[in-house]
């Protein structure tokens, strides 16, 4: 079994399951002898064991009728060997260690802390969104968030607040329009809302100048919004980059887009890690550079963001889509004071797993 032979066939061409106690040892011993034995390929060569090479090209309806076909001809477990077939589509050996988080996730629980003045670790906080439309509106909002026993309020500009002379005429309803900071036009709707929510920020920063409050930018990209804050909002005590430019990993879909309903994700074509990704690592910088000292929150697997596995939102999920997952919360953690999913109101309670 440690050399890669096949298990020994009973009753004519059936092969019976190794007992699983037996299976996880070999698995070890050969994930063992590889590292030091690295021409020998045998960790590699047990994890196609089982699993037809034909089962591993073509529709994913095709390779699943495939590994039924040879479950019922060898006596092997499908569901076994559906698991297989995903470790080697979706090149779960080759994830990126996940170095130790226990001291990162630590200081990351403490500054959560310290942001709210807390002076011992809470489990939960309530922070409202408030979508503003103007600086009375905002404080109102803030207010009755404050009575209603809110930690904090986020404020976002949905494209509700302008400047005044300016409307939003043509643009029912109201929405945000992404801008560059580069951008000389200073009389653009976008530079308009940002002022807006500069101002509106400004007035329930004097009315309640203890209050937490965190900010939603969606009019700049994630790496323009650090030098932004800095400028207009010091005092801002987070902000929540909604669209961070993040991916675990580059997948092949079926049938569509990774946010259509029939889509599905069937083999992954490599992991990536943040260095390789260059909006990322311009977000890092940027925030490194602005010296503005606030929580960042970041979005991952959220419903604006391209899905990195269809089942991501489902109450169960396989190992590929946990990994992904897991691996993309890690990536963001390399920024984010915080992690944040997100999903349709209508379907929260399908998204707790996620």
């Amino acid at each position: 079994a440690l050399l890669g032979d096949p298990p020994p066939r009973q009753h004519g061409d059936v092969v019976q399951r190794p007992d699983p106690f037996h299976e996880k040892i070999i698995d070890e011993v050969r994930a063992h002898m590889d590292a030091f034995w690295p021409s020998s390929g045998l960790a590699a060569q047990h994890i196609a064991v089982g699993v037809p090479e034909a089962a591993l090209e073509g529709p994913l309806s095709a390779m699943l009728q495939l590994l039924r076909e040879h479950a019922k001809s060898t006596g092997m477990s499908y569901d076994e060997l559906r698991r297989k077939h995903e470790e080697i589509l979706f090149k779960l050996d080759e994830l990126p260690e996940i170095r130790d988080q226990v001291k990162a996730r630590e200081r990351r629980r403490k500054r959560l802390q310290q942001s709210f003045g807390m002076s011992e670790e809470r489990l939960l906080y309530l922070l409202p969104i408030a979508r503003v439309v103007s600086p009375e509106q905002a404080v109102w909002n803030a207010g009755l968030s404050s009575r209603a026993g809110a930690h904090g309020l986020w404020l976002v500009n949905q494209g509700d607040a302008l400047t005044p002379g300016l409307t939003g005429a043509g643009l029912e309803p109201a929405a945000p329009q992404r801008i560059s900071l580069r951008d000389k036009d200073r009389t653009s709707l976008g530079r308009s809302q940002l002022q807006a929510l500069a101002e509106c920020y400004s007035a329930v920063r004097a009315a309640f100048p203890d209050l937490w409050i965190g900010l939603v930018v969606p009019q700049l990209n994630a790496a323009q919004v650090f030098s932004w804050v800095a400028e207009h909002c010091p005092c801002a005590d987070a902000v929540w980059l909604t669209d961070l430019p993040c991916v675990p990993a580059e997948v092949t879909w079926e049938n569509s887009s990774p946010n259509s309903a029939d889509s599905v994700a069937v083999r992954l074509q490599r992991w990536l890690c943040a260095a390789e990704q260059s909006n990322l690592v311009a977000v890092r910088k940027a925030k490194e550079k602005c010296g503005w000292l606030g929580l960042v929150f970041g979005s991952v697997a959220a419903w604006n963001q391209p899905a990195a596995h269809h089942e991501q939102s489902e109450e169960e999920m396989g190992e590929a889509c946990r990994l992904l997952l897991r691996h993309w919360a890690f990536l963001a953690a390399s920024i984010c004071d915080v992690v944040v999913t997100t999903g349709p109101d209508s379907q929260r309670n399908k998204y707790m797993a996620k």
